[in-house]
């Protein structure tokens, strides 16, 4: 194999062969993994993944000219033009320094491509890990990590789906659990108390977690709403902007099949 200059595909090369997968150099700056994945129901499939660095950073797809997956399906996480979205965009645990880092690497990879027959097969996404697409993933992984500090109520109620949010004409965004009100607060910072903390304009639902003070769990509650407001508008606005795109056939809840 002719070297390449990224220490990062560097080691993933060197992880790989070390467990006999095939590598090869590919247009200078990139590699080709030959990788025979067995899957859970019997069947072993050649994928050869073309993988890029961009610094510590890999990305991966399928080679173009030998596609055993859909070019682009954003519920099967396959973007741009056969891009693999394979974890949180700029996820700083998945950066490749070393031979175990690459390992980790790999192995998100090679999982990845088994959740893909089960998707085929199911024909949705196979497990809870779904998340947004576009700039509306950040939003996402910002309401997660709020919810996980509100307490485990939340982040519960969080990850049923159940939360719905809007922003009013009054000035207010209003989260829903299902149908419900659950709580609102002011979208202007500028709702103070005289502690400095954003207030809540009206009472909360339910009970949260013990330990955080009413201003920081107001200033929480603020976060919250504002990180599902902006998720719901930009995941509608990714649909939108691929909406010329051709649906693969493959999921049968997916918005370009729906369309």
């Amino acid at each position: 194999m002719t070297e390449v200059q990224s220490e990062a595909l560097t080691h993933l090369a060197n992880c790989a062969l070390g467990r006999g997968i095939g590598v090869e150099a590919y247009q200078a700056d990139k590699l080709l993994l030959a990788l025979d994945v067995p899957h859970v129901d019997g069947v072993r499939l050649l994928y050869r993944i073309v993988v890029a660095a961009d610094g510590p950073y890999l990305s991966a797809q399928e080679e173009p000219a030998i596609r055993c997956l859909p070019e682009f399906c954003p519920e099967r996480h396959i973007v741009g033009e056969g891009l693999f979205c394979m974890y949180w965009r700029g996820e700083r645990s998945f950066a490749v320094t070393d031979l175990d880092s690459a390992a980790s690497w790999l192995n998100l990879l090679i999982n990845f491509l088994r959740l893909q027959r089960r998707a085929a097969k199911q024909r949705r996404w196979p497990n809870q890990e779904t998340w947004a697409h576009g700039r509306a993933a950040g939003h996402q992984q910002r309401a997660e990590r709020t919810a996980d500090k509100l307490g485990s109520e939340m982040r519960s109620t969080l990850d049923s789906k159940q939360l719905h949010a809007s922003s009013e004409t009054d000035g207010t965004l209003r989260v829903l659990q299902g149908d419900q009100p659950l709580f609102s607060v002011w979208r202007s910072p500028g709702r103070r108390d005289r502690h400095g903390h954003r207030l809540p304009c009206a009472n909360e639902r339910g009970t949260g977690k013990r330990g955080i003070t009413h201003g920081a769990r107001a200033e929480l509650l603020g976060e919250l709403a504002l990180a599902l407001v902006l998720w719901e508008t930009d995941e509608k606005a990714f649909w939108v902007h691929h909406q010329g795109r051709v649906c693969c056939g493959t999921i049968d809840d997916c918005p370009l099949r729906l369309a």
